[in-house]
């Protein structure tokens, strides 16, 4: 059972008197900080699981980026395409549009200027550099993309590690405070 007003649980009948005591006493702060603890807990351990899934997505995502990175291969003004000159080139570059990678139609559309034709032309081209990619699985996933992976779990394990110990420095002096009480009636019934 709960009670609302206070925000903590409150001690069952079944429980030890000595447990309710020790309830009452610590407190809810006590018990949200452990409760805090708790889920710090949960989510560390569940970075492996995590870290498993993020590597499993590179793995999905290495046809994509071969891909990419072929294209990035190919620069548009090297193309020598009919109807784009130099200035459509500088303009297409000034919207971060410079390799067949770059090239999506709806980014194309958005420049002033640059109509369906133009667009066209573009996208047969890159269409023709997607055909001859040949995706090459034993090439398998940078180890760059991998290094960041492993770096950000490394980084949210040492986080969480470090409120977790944060938390039982709390926890610790809370429950110092609780005893303290504790001892506290004891000590006036020697008077």
């Amino acid at each position: 059972p709960m009670d609302t007003a206070a925000g903590y649980r409150m001690p069952s009948e079944l429980e030890r008197p000595q447990v309710a005591l020790e309830r009452a006493i610590e407190g809810p702060q006590f018990a949200q900080e452990r409760a805090k603890l708790k889920e710090l807990k949960a989510r560390h351990d569940a970075l492996p699981a995590e870290r498993a899934r993020r590597l499993q997505k590179l793995v999905d995502q290495l046809r994509q980026w071969q891909l990419d990175n072929y294209l990035d291969g190919f620069r548009i003004a090297n193309a020598q395409l009919p109807g784009i000159g130099r200035a459509k080139i500088a303009t297409l570059s000034a919207y971060g549009i410079d390799t067949a990678d770059d090239v999506v139609e709806s980014r194309i559309l958005a420049i002033p200027g640059f109509g369906p034709a133009t667009t066209a032309k573009l996208m047969t081209w890159r269409r023709e550099h997607e055909r001859k990619f040949r995706f090459d699985p034993a090439r398998g996933v940078p180890p760059s993309e991998v290094a960041k992976v492993e770096r950000d779990i490394t980084i949210e394990r040492n986080r969480l590690e470090s409120e977790v110990a944060v938390g039982l420095i709390r926890l610790k002096q809370q429950h110092r405070l609780a005893d303290a009480r504790r001892r506290q009636p004891h000590a006036e019934a020697e008077i």
